[in-house]
């Protein structure tokens, strides 16, 4: 008998969306060293300088670009329009979707441990038949995130396709 993980969401958002999202983005070939803290932090005090900014919530988007080959990380705020969107930001739209939100609690420098058991226990237990169609998830950044320390309200969530 498979023993079945105690790993579970936060929640489940439904229907989401759609999102608009500006920010900077940047291609990563696998295997390269990866500091998309600094992607994010690093250019995103711009972010109160986006206009039509939604909330305070900074997201770090990774998209499988070309598998085993190259990954895109996208980090920007949600807005209302692209209208007046300066350079050099580039925007993403991710559709209507609904999500598995996990809470991630410890440093920033431990996420991929939690990655490993969304991707590893729960995703295979939970949702087997969209192993392999998932090309994206996107880690939500509160108020309550000290960028400083790398700790506090972060949040993984992963689409149901």
């Amino acid at each position: 008998m498979k023993k079945k993980s105690l790993f579970l969401p936060e929640r489940i958002e439904t229907n989401i969306g759609p999102l608009l999202m500006a920010g900077f983005s940047k291609k990563y070939a696998f295997g390269s060293s990866l500091n998309t803290e600094d992607l994010c932090f690093g250019s995103m005090p711009l972010s109160n300088q986006i206009p039509g900014k939604i909330n305070n919530f900074v997201y770090r988007l990774t998209f499988d670009t070309d598998p085993w080959i190259k990954m895109e990380c996208f980090c920007g705020v949600e807005v209302q329009s692209l209208e007046r969107l300066p350079a050099p930001l580039t925007y993403k739209l991710l559709n209507r979707n609904n999500y598995a939100v996990f809470y991630h609690i410890g440093h920033i420098s431990t996420m991929r441990r939690t990655f490993d058991l969304i991707k590893n226990q729960w995703f295979p237990e939970s949702y087997p038949s969209l192993i392999g169609s998932v090309n994206y998830f996107f880690e939500r950044y509160g108020e309550g995130y000290n960028k400083e320390k790398g700790i506090g309200d972060i949040e993984i969530w992963v689409p149901l396709i």
